[in-house]
């Protein structure tokens, strides 16, 4: 792909972030394992300690030596506890309890079988937002005001996510487990350890043209969601910029029966079939009316529409290909990472999902620990966004390369790589990339 093509997804992909909701993200719910919580922006603080993070007793998690090695400590944690906030949209709708289970998970391993923070136990003090913008700024409030939290994690936050940027005000560094929305790489001292909703149109553009050596590609949305609507034309532009023929199939997101605009949009003929469908609706009409028409080209969709609303809708998910910002827990990876992240989770959080946005948290701590471990100095505020700013990689489920400051999008996304992975039914998955992380080029 040449820099014209590369250069208009990367001027154009945040103008969607700001009007979608989600774009890597699972509309999940359901309760986690909790040490006390309140309502409102609701938060809890647990001790550093596996009984806090809803662990058992018992031997150490399976392949935690992968996990050792990558963190660079073993062993329990045996200084002073240090704070670590985490937010988290949850108890509302949409919700992802599973992230702060993960969270939890995490914080359990660091203290127990990962050495801590260069020794110290991690506290996890969580606060959740439900419903509103205004529970980010009570959580921002929350942790700024609290003098031994070193920095915030994130897990997924569609909605506060601006005002908790704001009422921060690069205080603390703020880390990203998945960015959902353009304050979460533009605000000061914020970092985000994979693409999230920035990686969707990139990566779906450049395994098209790269991978697949697709002509003629047909790019599908619902034409009353301005997110889809601008992802739509961001896509197609790119395509055509790549000299690739490009053509548009719309409908409205109530729409049941698609298979005339994806007929009249030729999507037959085409090589390859981009669909920037979201909504379980969205997604069950498409999946449907491709089956319908015979379509056999590739189909690329985005991974948050892995949901159970999905799969009970068409009795499976869609045999497609999806782009994921970050490992997909289903398939295992040459390092071993996700084996060792399943051990985690088996051992402390036992009834927590491993896909979905347990994922983007889990890998965040992992990250943080590895670079907090290697930074020269205290564990000062200062010293901590400094170590981020210069983190070059390799993350843990996430891409093994960053550069922040070097995308136009916002200094404070290190990558626009994501990895694709085809789904052939009956939870049978295979790595679509063999292994490579991919991105505008």
């Amino acid at each position: 792909m040449g820099f014209k093509a590369s250069s208009l997804i990367l001027a154009s992909v945040a103008v969607v972030a700001m009007t979608s909701g989600c774009g890597s993200s699972s509309n999940s719910s359901g309760g986690a394992s909790s040490s006390g919580t309140s309502s409102a922006a609701s938060s809890s603080s647990g001790t550093p300690s596996s009984g806090s993070a809803g662990g058992t007793a018992g031997g150490a998690p399976a392949n935690i030596a992968t996990l050792q090695s990558y963190v660079g400590a073993k062993g329990k944690a045996n200084k002073a506890p240090i704070t670590i906030g985490y937010v988290n949209l949850q108890g509302g709708e949409p919700s992802a309890p599973e992230a702060y289970q993960a969270a939890q998970a995490a914080t359990a391993a660091l203290n127990n079988d990962l050495g801590g923070i260069q020794g110290h136990q991690v506290k996890l003090e969580a606060c959740h937002i439900v419903s509103s913008e205004e529970q980010g700024q009570e959580c921002g409030q929350q942790l700024v005001n609290d003098p031994t939290v070193k920095l915030v994690i994130t897990g997924a936050v569609q909605i506060g996510a601006d005002a908790l940027h704001h009422t921060i005000g690069g205080r603390l560094p703020t880390i990203s487990g998945v960015p959902l929305n353009v304050s979460d790489v533009t605000s000061p001292n914020a970092f985000a350890l994979n693409a999230g909703l920035f990686g969707s149109t990139p990566g779906e553009v450049t395994y098209a043209v790269k991978t697949l050596h697709a002509k003629k590609v047909a790019v599908i949305g619902a034409t009353d969601d301005p997110a889809a609507v601008r992802a739509v034309s961001t896509t197609i532009a790119a395509l055509k910029a790549a000299g690739v023929q490009a053509t548009r199939a719309g409908f409205p997101q109530t729409a049941t029966d698609v298979v005339a605009p994806l007929e009249a949009a030729n999507v037959a003929s085409a090589d390859a079939i981009i669909a920037i469908v979201i909504t379980p609706p969205t997604v069950i009409a498409t999946a449907k009316a491709l089956v319908q028409l015979g379509v056999k080209a590739p189909v690329l969709g985005i991974g948050s529409v892995l949901t159970p609303q999905v799969q009970s809708g068409l009795g499976d998910f869609p045999k497609w290909t999806y782009n994921f910002v970050s490992l997909n827990p289903a398939v295992p990876d040459a390092d071993g990472q996700i084996a060792a992240y399943a051990g985690v989770m088996k051992k402390y959080q036992p009834s927590a999902p491993l896909a979905g946005d347990s994922t983007f948290t889990f890998g965040a701590f992992m990250t943080t620990a590895k670079i907090l471990n290697s930074m020269k100095g205290a564990l000062t505020t200062a010293n901590i966004a400094a170590a981020f700013k210069a983190f070059t990689g390799p993350g843990y489920l996430d891409p093994p390369n960053y550069k922040f400051g070097s995308i136009p999008i916002g200094p404070g996304l290190g990558s626009l790589e994501s990895r694709f992975y085809t789904y052939s039914g009956s939870n049978h998955w295979s790595d679509a990339t063999a292994g490579k992380w991919i991105g505008p080029s």
